[in-house]
């Protein structure tokens, strides 16, 4: 696929990889790459100057939350809450998805294999939806955007888990039907993946 950024349609397809070209200014770039193989990222390493190896490892899966500062580049992996996750989920690549981010102050690379909500919202706000207008986008608000919404991932199964919290609790104390070893196990077990991510 040619994703080296060149003049062209804001969104690219290319087999199973699309490239959007969310903000193309003279004063920031963001590109965001859904799904790239071994290759595309190759070609995007060498054509924005970032470290060849550090890029391909962002399709390791195995990867923990990270920040690693490499010549002028800054790299960064974060996890995002996945929302279709098994109950019994108990790794961290089977609770999460990881997104890649690349940057330097004047521009962003974020990667990641499937397209994830969390940065979808970026994507409409600072690259406009639907003829509405974009807002203006620099390396400090994407940052924090999706610093923002991937913490943000994680409210919703924070609150399944309290509720279910209180279930078993009702069950030990109250009468309630008694909650069952393998449902509580596979609370324990999310409550502490998704602490190691977040602490």
């Amino acid at each position: 696929a040619d994703l080296r950024g060149l003049p062209g349609p804001r969104i690219v397809r290319d087999g199973g990889v699309t490239l959007h070209r969310v903000v193309e200014s003279e004063g920031f770039t963001w590109l965001d790459v859904v799904s790239p193989s071994r290759l595309d990222l190759q070609d995007l390493a060498r054509t924005y100057d970032l470290h060849q190896t550090v890029v391909e490892d962002c399709l390791d899966p195995e990867h923990l939350p990270k920040h690693e500062k490499i010549g002028d580049a800054t790299f960064l992996i974060l996890r995002a809450h996945d929302d279709s996750a098994k109950d019994d989920a108990s790794s961290i690549q089977e609770l999460t998805r990881k997104v890649a981010i690349f940057f330097r102050p004047n521009f962003a690379l974020t990667v990641h294999r499937v397209d994830l909500h969390e940065v979808a919202m970026l994507r409409e706000r600072f690259g406009g939806r639907g003829g509405a207008p974009a807002e203006s986008c620099t390396l400090p608000l994407l940052l924090f955007g999706l610093g923002n919404n991937i913490l943000g991932s994680y409210e919703k199964p924070l609150e399944l888990a309290e509720q279910l919290v209180d279930q078993i609790e009702a069950g030990l104390f109250d009468g309630g039907p008694p909650p069952s070893l393998e449902q509580a196990h596979n609370l324990k077990r999310r409550v502490s993946l998704i602490r190691r991510i977040l602490w």
